[in-house]
């Protein structure tokens, strides 16, 4: 039991931490660019942080019934809405690239 609590614990910091990071870089990278996709990572990681934070801290536990319904419907959607910004920001950002591969020549890319 204390290796799942010690896992419970890390599980925590190292998603707190990774959002924190991730929303440290991407934030300031959309005021210099003004890039949206780093807009729509910022508010995904926004949205992982109060997932996360409500998951550890246990804020479902003094709920009854359809309050707990809400709470986790409101919690899921929530996820819903993290991943799809996730996943709108990175296609954004993976796009010119993708567009500039198509018309760069194979034979461009070699070197001698």
């Amino acid at each position: 039991m204390q290796w799942t609590h010690f896992l419970w614990n890390v599980s925590l910091l190292v998603s707190v931490g990774a959002a924190l990071t991730i929303l440290a870089h991407v934030f300031p990278a959309f005021q210099r660019t003004r890039n949206k996709a780093f807009l729509f990572i910022s508010i995904a990681c926004v949205f992982g942080l109060i997932d996360t934070v409500c998951d550890h801290l246990g804020f479902s536990q003094s709920l009854q019934g359809d309050d707990y319904i809400i709470y986790r419907t409101l919690r899921q959607f929530g996820y819903f809405a993290d991943i799809t910004l996730t996943t709108i920001g990175i296609v954004m950002l993976a796009r010119p690239f993708l567009a500039d591969s198509k018309t760069t020549k194979p034979e461009d890319d070699r070197r001698a």
